[in-house]
């Protein structure tokens, strides 16, 4: 009986909790290398499921958004 990262959202909205490495990708438009590096620096909250990294999605939203904040404003 193990966890399961990848459990939906209690909210109900059918969303994942956590996306691999690849989703964020996708989701951000984000390189691999940036998303990896954000794990390395500890940007984002993240789980290690044995090799692979599991990014907190709502974390990930919230960085992204904070980003974009920062560049508009610039």
């Amino acid at each position: 009986m193990g966890f399961k990262a990848n459990k939906k959202s209690p909210k109900g909205d059918g969303k994942k909790l956590y996306v691999s490495v690849k989703e964020a990708v996708k989701y951000s438009g984000l390189s691999e290398y940036a998303i990896r590096k954000l794990i390395a620096n500890k940007d984002i909250p993240y789980l290690e499921a044995g090799r692979k990294f599991l990014i907190d999605r709502v974390a990930l939203k919230t960085y992204l958004s904070e980003l974009s904040k920062h560049h508009l404003s610039l």
